[in-house]
């Protein structure tokens, strides 16, 4: 089973390298194009998790967060919008348009903002047929279908929301905004404990995400201190910054192995 999983990060780290890593950069000013979207989608990271016969790629907990990991390391934005996607589809697997979801065809997306915001957000109104309301500060917002809980219930809403973008700090290339609600196209799909519990199961997923975001932030740093030279050496040679970067590496690896 080790050697599956080394083969899954090669193919990953390879497939990262490549396709996402020259284009980072662009990422955070510009959002993830369509085009690596649908790239990403067609090596099997959507529905990771799914079983084959639900369209997915069959995966356990720990090649999907391979995944997460390797793909955070060239773009943290990328990694948190394929694990977004998989959210959605691990609450909601039969989904409208599942198809085009996987193919990376369309966006979709799970309100996080009363689980991350200090101050409570606003309960959504479901009553006569519609579902109403304001959410703010939600990660990629401008999606086809948004998950979102009104207290007690989560629903699928898959039209009548505006989203209005707002600049922030952090993942750039995914869009943060104030989304308004006002659709009779919704589908309920769980109560509120269900997305609680795949949240407190996706501790792991998000600690992958981060460790992939050390790791790829001290290998740069590693790379600059062979290039950058102070007083004719470059920086590796000095043994306070040497010390520093393998101290991080060190934990780096001791949290990989948790």
């Amino acid at each position: 089973m080790m050697e599956e999983y080394e083969i899954l990060r090669n193919t990953v780290r390879e497939f990262s390298s490549k396709e996402i890593e020259a284009v980072s950069k662009d990422i955070e000013i510009n959002g993830i194009p369509r085009s690596l979207k649908e790239k990403i989608a067609a090596q099997g990271f959507l529905g990771a998790t799914l079983p084959a016969e639900k369209g997915g790629s069959g995966l356990d907990e720990k090649g999907y967060m391979i995944i997460l990991e390797e793909t955070a390391k060239a773009s943290p934005s990328v990694s948190m919008w394929i694990f977004l996607t998989n959210l959605y589809l691990k609450i909601h697997p039969d989904a409208n348009g599942k198809q085009d979801i996987l193919s990376g065809k369309i966006d979709v997306t799970v309100d996080l903002s009363p689980y991350y915001l200090r101050s409570k957000a606003q309960p959504l109104n479901v009553a006569g047929g519609k579902i109403s309301g304001k959410r703010a500060n939600v990660i990629n917002g401008t999606a086809s279908s948004i998950i979102v809980s009104d207290g007690s219930s989560i629903y699928a809403v898959g039209s009548g929301m505006h989203a209005v973008n707002k600049n922030h700090l952090g993942l750039r290339g995914m869009d943060l905004s104030d989304v308004d609600f006002d659709s009779s196209t919704y589908e309920k799909v769980g109560s509120e404990e269900k997305l609680r519990t795949e949240l407190k199961n996706s501790d792991g997923e998000i600690a992958a995400i981060f460790l992939g975001v050390a790791d790829g932030t001290m290998a740069k740093a590693a790379d600059y201190s062979k290039v950058r030279t102070a007083f004719d050496h470059p920086l590796k040679d000095y043994t306070p910054i040497f010390d520093e970067i393998v101290a991080a590496r060190t934990q780096i690896e001791l949290i990989r192995y948790y």
